[in-house]
Parts: C-alpha cells; sequence; structure tokens
C-alpha cells in the first residue's frame, strides 16, 4: 500500500513538472555564483479564498465549449489541495455508455451523447428505474465486479443499466483523474438530460452508483442535474 501511495505521488510530481512551461525553469548565474538562484513563481494557485483579479481567473479556468469552464482555483485549490490540474478534454476521455435490458443482458448498446437516435435505437424503457454504474481509479466498464452488479440487478427487476466507462481519464496520475471526473460527471448529466428530453426518463427514477472516484464522479452528475433543474432520484458511493 505503501508503494502504492509513492508511486502515485511520484507520478503527480512528474506530471506537474511537465506542465511547467520551458522559461519557468530555475535560472542559475554562474558569473554570481551558485548561490544565485532564480525561482520564479509556478502559478500553482494555493489561496484559500477567492480573491483573484479577473486576469488571473482566465488564466486559472479552461473552457470546453458545451460542457462549460472548469476553474482551478477555490475551491479545488487550497493550502490542503496545493495540486490541482484542469480536467482532459472530451476527445481525450471519450467517455462510453453502454445500456443494458433483459433484452440485451450481455450486448453494449451505446447511448452517445448528441445523437439522439442512439436512444430511439436502443431498448430503452423509459417508465422503468435506471442505475449508472462508474468505475474507479485505474478501472474501466469491463472490470467483473461492473458485470456482475449489470447481471443482478437485471435479474432482480426489468430496469434500465448503464455503465459509464471513463478508462480515457481514469489515470495516471490520481491528480489527473480526479480532475477529470468533474468533467465525467457534467458529460454524464447531460447524456442524462438527453435520455429526459428524447427519451422520456424520470430523473427520480435514476440510481447513480459509484466505486472509488466513481462515487466523486456520481455526486458531480447530481450537482449538474440541480442545474439543469431536475433531481436524481438516488446516489450511492463506496
Amino acid at each position: 500500500m505503501i508503494m502504492n501511495h509513492a508511486n502515485i505521488l511520484l507520478q503527480t510530481i512528474l506530471a506537474v513538472m511537465n506542465t511547467m512551461p520551458e522559461e519557468k525553469v530555475a535560472e542559475i548565474s554562474t558569473t554570481e555564483g551558485l548561490g544565485a538562484v532564480s525561482m520564479p513563481d509556478y502559478d500553482i494557485p494555493i489561496t484559500s479564498s477567492p480573491n483573484v483579479t479577473d486576469e488571473d481567473e482566465l488564466e486559472m479556468k479552461k473552457c470546453y465549449d458545451t460542457y462549460g469552464c472548469f476553474s482551478i482555483n477555490y475551491p479545488w485549490s487550497s493550502l490542503k489541495r496545493p495540486v490541482t490540474l484542469f480536467p482532459e478534454s472530451p476527445a481525450k476521455i471519450n467517455p462510453n455508455y453502454c445500456l443494458y435490458t433483459r433484452r440485451n443482458p450481455t450486448e453494449c448498446q451505446q447511448l452517445r451523447l448528441g445523437d439522439s437516435s442512439s436512444v430511439f435505437r436502443s431498448n430503452l424503457m423509459a417508465n422503468e428505474k435506471m442505475y449508472f454504474i462508474s468505475h474507479g481509479y485505474l478501472e474501466t466498464a469491463n472490470k467483473t465486479w461492473i458485470h456482475k452488479m449489470v447481471s443482478e440487478l437485471l435479474k432482480k427487476d426489468d430496469v434500465n443499466v448503464v455503465t459509464v466507462d471513463w478508462i480515457g481519464g481514469s489515470g495516471p496520475t490520481y491528480t489527473q483523474a480526479v480532475s477529470n471526473i468533474r468533467l465525467v460527471g457534467v458529460m454524464t448529466a447531460h447524456l442524462i438530460k438527453m435520455l429526459m428530453e428524447e427519451g422520456g426518463v424520470n430523473p427520480e427514477k435514476i440510481h447513480l452508483i459509484g466505486h472509488s472516484l466513481g462515487s466523486h464522479l456520481s455526486g458531480y452528475v447530481g450537482h449538474k442535474m440541480k442545474e439543469f433543474g431536475a433531481r436524481i432520484g438516488r446516489i450511492t458511493g463506496e
């Protein structure tokens, strides 16, 4: 366990170093001796209050069209969280959503963001309960535990089960994966919004289930749905 934490810390440090621009490298003047070292700021926000200028705010957020802007200002950065990153792009993370029902218990029917035809072609049952299952760090939706959960849910009731596969953003580094779930949560909320508008799904019949970072991801989904004026029925994380 100690080695795992050490590896994650090392990966995070290397990732931060790789994102620093070349001009930020420490400059050592040989004419003034080794004691003359210029160490400029690396612009890693560690403020514990939101008091920043408009210019700072522009530099501390990244926008992804439909999915909005993501800040690394407070509360995403603080003295207790000195290192934070922007989410990677939607194209890089590229979450995959597979719908399973009793009519297709093992065959993935892909629900595609922005593609209402994927809803119409699917076996979606708008009046039945719907589960979303999200995996954690370094995982994929092809994990055995997810397949077993899909199978058991379908055995118990005639429901819809959607797996959220965000392997494109689930690691490493851990710090980057933590940032990526913010975007995946928003993207998943947009998918649910499409299911509501095009498929007649009732958000109060949706149960979000997450493991590890997937539980936090589910929380971001619920938060975004509130912005859409909808309320998710239940969220479970472990």
